[in-house]
């Protein structure tokens, strides 16, 4: 039938297709932006993530996006095109950002790096745990360590509005975490994969936690506390105005 060879043929150019960014080891990926003189798809999806509207959506991260158009944006991405994502649907570059760290042939937190990490007692709350997973943070290579940086940085801004998004540091974890941290190789081990998925939300959260600690703060970060207090305050305000308004035109 004509649409069976379509299809095939459709995912056979897709396997052929050379990918400029999904797919890739994240240093090529990152390498290929900057020769580009763009900006990375991590990037583009964190500043459009954000946004006042996204920061406020109930189950941002956790629920899907539209799947057709998140492939739409990936092959955008790949086939090297200027991608614009300030009016895209904040669920549907939350689902981008995923299936990038997904489709990577190592994860952000490396697949050494969640070895040795697998090894720690975590349920132990005292300064030689979070010692012991600093070394082993510390040890993660560029561009990967900046990139744990800018995500913690996102998910700790996230949670600040978690009364209004639903979204606290065990949501994020537990809907993110094992596309950050748990490797292909694992995932592809049934047996392996079990496991690490019992601890990928630990790990996830743990470093939220206890981000200043394991040095994953960006530089200047502590500085925008102030700034980032008086935003929320302001959107919180805006929010309780707007249901008062519509509260109001229901009466």
């Amino acid at each position: 039938s004509g649409s069976l060879k379509i299809q095939i043929y459709t995912t056979l150019k897709q396997k052929l297709k050379p990918q400029l960014h999904f797919g890739r080891a994240l240093v090529d990926s990152i390498k290929t932006a900057k020769d580009e003189n763009r900006d990375h798809c991590i990037d583009l999806c964190l500043k459009s993530l954000y946004n006042k509207e996204a920061l406020m959506s109930e189950g941002i991260i956790r629920i899907p996006g539209s799947k057709p158009e998140i492939y739409n944006l990936k092959d955008q991405f790949d086939d090297g095109l200027s991608v614009n994502l300030e009016n895209e649907d904040p669920f549907v570059v939350a689902g981008l950002l995923k299936l990038y760290f997904y489709s990577l042939p190592d994860s952000v937190f490396p697949q050494r790096s969640f070895l040795e990490a697998q090894a720690i007692e975590f349920e132990a709350d005292d300064a030689s745990v979070i010692h012991e997973f600093r070394v082993i943070v510390q040890n993660v290579p560029e561009p990967n360590l900046g990139i744990l940086k800018k995500l913690v940085k996102y998910f700790r801004t996230l949670t600040s509005y978690s009364d209004i998004n639903k979204m606290d540091t065990r949501a994020i974890s537990i809907s993110i975490g094992p596309s950050i941290v748990v490797a292909p190789d694992i995932r592809e081990d049934a047996i392996k994969f079990v496991s690490a998925t019992k601890v990928a939300p630990t790990l996830m959260q743990f470093m939220m936690n206890y981000a200043n600690d394991l040095g994953l703060v960006e530089e200047g970060e502590n500085e925008q506390k102030k700034e980032e207090g008086e935003v929320k305050g302001n959107v919180e305000g805006e929010s309780s105005s707007h249901s008062q308004t519509v509260t109001g035109e229901g009466s």
